[in-house]
């Protein structure tokens, strides 16, 4: 039976090329627009680690002036002062911490025939890796003891090996970076979490930082950070790097990770008693809304990564949809009631109001089938448009489940439109027809 329908749909849709077009097309604009928008809010706004991002938090403390902040409204910043973020993995509150922040380095190849080259890296404690189930394709972190020690020693990623030792394992090699030299401990698998939530100020679809070092290096090598932004009050006391370090602007990232969702508040105390700490020595002003722990999703939020705009942008993508459906109801009403002849006489011959009704919706389904292969190749040519535009290729791309999606969402669209045109149509009174 639904072989029969689909064939007699066919042969129907055949039968006014021009009409069966223009609906295609209508769906497929909409659907175009739709999935254009939908798979940027897709994409930035995915959890970059499902696993665990309900038990890794972001650490907020405001240590600002009351009536100040540097979010524009009164939340704590998104980020910590060196000394706080030092002094809270000496804490040792969590299961794992990490502080750590990035900068730029210039790597100068072991072949001499290779141009040194800028890139990006990051200083970090070593449990900035367990933490984040980052691999390693050979060695390890550095271990506690050197980071206390602060021993030069590097963890590369797969494409700064690949680019310094062509992909050897180049554990207890010399790489340099600016004016020190580093051993390489260890190497990492390819690895680029979306969005790099880690650091978020430096930017969310950035690549990964190609080479990590010891945070307790950045008062021996006067690291600078490189992308961001830093936030300050007031000036440091003094002009030496140390100086910096002891202010209170804030610069630096830092995450916790928790044994269990149920430690969230129970963690928010410990620091909070930190922070009580801190305020004997004359620090942190205020006394409401001083310590704010979030996880990795609702710090997302809150930093905008996925702003209001997309969502506006997204329900005005699903309205335009509606509206291309509204306009494929009338057009298939024409479509429907164009020959009612043919339906009186199948009418007249025995069939059934819902057989009549089915075959209208399989017909239907087939031009929902088409409005998604035309809305793809739409959406496809407005991501490839957005990213002439600057928008990151990360959140440009047509993600393959959202491509299942659009095909249902077509052929959905196309049945709920379809729907009233297909059950005027079963419904025409044969008598009224056969005597014309």
């Amino acid at each position: 039976m639904w072989r029969y329908h689909f064939q007699t749909a066919l042969k129907s849709l055949r039968r006014n090329p021009w009409l069966t077009s223009i609906v295609i097309a209508t769906i497929g604009l909409g659907i175009g627009v739709c999935m254009t928008t939908l798979t940027v809010y897709y994409l930035s706004s995915r959890d970059p680690i499902p696993a665990k991002s309900d038990r890794i938090v972001a650490v907020r403390l405001h240590n600002w002036p009351v009536g100040e902040s540097p979010t524009g409204g009164d939340d704590p910043p998104f980020e910590l002062t060196y000394r706080d973020a030092q002094g809270l993995v000496e804490q040792g509150f969590a299961k794992h911490q990490a502080a750590g922040y990035n900068t730029d380095l210039v790597i100068h190849p072991e072949d001499e025939k290779q141009r040194p080259y800028l890139t990006e890296g990051r200083l970090t404690t070593p449990e900035f890796f367990p933490m984040f189930d980052v691999d390693f394709a050979y060695g390890a972190p550095w271990t506690k003891e050197q980071e206390r020690d602060r021993r030069m020693v590097a963890v590369l990623s797969s494409e700064a090996n690949d680019k310094i030792f062509g992909g050897e394992n180049s554990v207890g090699r010399q790489v340099r970076a600016d004016d020190s030299s580093f051993t390489v401990v260890g190497v990492l698998k390819p690895w680029k979490p979306l969005p790099r939530f880690y650091d978020v100020n430096a930017g969310a679809w950035e690549e990964t930082e190609e080479v990590f070092i010891p945070l307790s290096l950045s008062p021996v090598l006067e690291a600078r950070k490189g992308d961001g932004n830093t936030s300050c009050f007031a000036e440091a006391d003094g002009d030496t790097w140390q100086a910096f370090l002891d202010s209170e602007c804030v610069w630096v990232q830092f995450w916790a990770e928790l044994t269990s969702p149920a430690d969230l508040d129970q963690y928010q105390s410990m620091v909070e008693g930190y922070v009580a700490s801190q305020r004997d020595l004359g620090r942190f002003p205020r006394t409401e809304n001083v310590v704010l722990v979030q996880d990795v999703m609702t710090y997302l939020r809150d930093f905008g990564v996925v702003d209001d705009d997309a969502r506006v942008l997204l329900g005005l993508a699903f309205l335009f949809l509606a509206v291309c459906l509204v306009n494929v109801v009338g057009l298939l009403l024409d479509k429907f009631l164009l020959n009612p002849g043919e339906l009186a006489v199948r009418r007249a011959l025995g069939a059934r109001r819902k057989t009549l009704l089915a075959q209208r919706l399989v017909e239907v389904a087939i031009l929902g089938l088409g409005g998604a292969a035309l809305g793809l190749a739409f959406a496809l040519a407005g991501l490839q448009l957005l990213r002439t535009m600057n928008v990151e290729e990360e959140v440009s791309h047509l993600d393959p489940k959202l491509m299942l999606v659009a095909v249902g969402l077509s052929v959905g669209s196309a049945l709920l439109a379809g729907l009233y045109p297909a059950w005027r149509g079963s419904r025409i009174p044969p008598a009224r027809y056969l005597r014309t």
